[in-house]
């Protein structure tokens, strides 16, 4: 059995065809490359935004481990990282609502409404 076709005509034909069989199929192929490029270049701002909000969700969630019972003092870390999303308003916000009386929270380090440090103090 041969490959093509014995008639020199016939098989300049099918040599052809089978040449544009495979140009046409590695064109596909490398179309399908750079559209999965440019899709996973457009996705990695949405990737990065969902690493960073799961980061933030755990964040969360240590923050609400350390405020959810017994003393103030035991549950509040004031090293941890949780700390950093509290502006001196939600900061005073909590310290009252854990039963402090007087409170004040000034904001440090910065320029005006960027300020990188508070410090509070509560009685």
């Amino acid at each position: 059995m041969t490959w093509y076709s014995e008639i020199p005509a016939r098989r300049t034909r099918q040599i052809l065809g089978d040449a544009w069989l495979v140009l046409w199929s590695a064109l596909w192929i490398w179309m399908a490359l750079r559209l999965y490029d440019l899709v996973m270049n457009l996705a990695a701002p949405g990737l990065a935004v969902a690493d960073s909000a799961t980061d933030m969700s755990g964040r969360f969630a240590s923050a609400g481990e350390a405020l959810a019972g017994g003393p103030l003092e035991r549950r509040l870390d004031p090293r941890a990282d949780h700390l950093r999303f509290f502006t001196a308003h939600t900061l005073r916000e909590l310290l009252s609502g854990a039963g402090f009386e007087q409170v004040s929270v000034i904001a440090v380090d910065g320029p005006p409404l960027l300020r990188r440090s508070l410090i509070a103090r509560a009685r």
